[in-house]
């Protein structure tokens, strides 16, 4: 049980250097008015979602946003934990993430 604890407590501080990381990059990024772009393969993996699911979102007008350049999609990183954070939630009874939203179209 103590091993657990510890492996929870190592892995808790290892996310908390990476989100420090990411704000880091993020700052910088801003500073130098740099975009990160990442492809729709990398961004169904970041989000854990196929690439189909992301072409669904695009067609409906869901989020995340994204940018076309020529017939290449891309995501911004930062936009991309934006939206992440945007998803958050801790009680099932709160509303609906952008992720699970529906357009109803009537």
């Amino acid at each position: 049980m103590l091993k657990a604890y510890e492996q929870i407590l190592k892995n808790q501080a290892e996310i908390e250097d990476f989100l420090k990381k990411v704000d880091q990059l993020k700052s910088l990024a801003e500073k130098a008015k740099v975009q990160i772009l990442i492809n729709e393969k990398e961004t169904a993996s970041l989000l854990s979602v196929s690439p189909k699911w992301l072409q669904s979102q695009r067609y409906i007008g869901n989020p995340p946003c994204y940018y076309k350049i020529r017939e290449n999609i891309r995501y911004n990183l930062f936009d991309l934990l934006d939206f992440l954070d945007s998803c958050l939630t801790t009680s099932t009874s709160q509303n609906l993430s952008p992720l699970k939203k529906r357009i109803n179209p009537r």
